[in-house]
């Protein structure tokens, strides 16, 4: 599937894959320490810290430099292979890219 997203799309899924990380990564893997199961949010660290090295990077004007662009792809496609890897549901990355359920029945018959 080809699907052209801007910034603003990966900024979003972003704030979705970190939704309720206000405190560390390390407290909220601890087994002892209490969480809410009314919160569904997965804890996907290693898609936080490649976002976290994309923002890092990230220059505060429009920058069109090739090797700058390249950088930034490879940095969107590592964010999005982590919380491919991570994720024990692909529903954050179908709504990403915009396939409801019957589109993606449809392409696991063909292939």
């Amino acid at each position: 599937i080809g699907v052209w997203k801007r910034y603003s799309d990966f900024s979003e899924l972003s704030r979705k894959v970190t939704h309720g990380h206000s405190e560390s990564c390390a407290a909220q893997l601890n087994p002892l320490s209490v969480t809410d199961d009314n919160d569904n949010v997965e804890i996907l660290p290693n898609a936080i810290t490649s976002w976290r090295l994309l923002k890092k990077r990230q220059r505060w004007y429009r920058c069109l430099d090739a090797g700058y662009l390249s950088l930034k792809v490879f940095l969107l496609e590592r964010f999005l292979h982590d919380i491919l890897f991570e994720s024990s549901n692909p529903q954050i990355l179908r709504d990403f890219v915009g396939v409801t359920s019957s589109e993606a029945s449809k392409l696991n018959t063909k292939g």
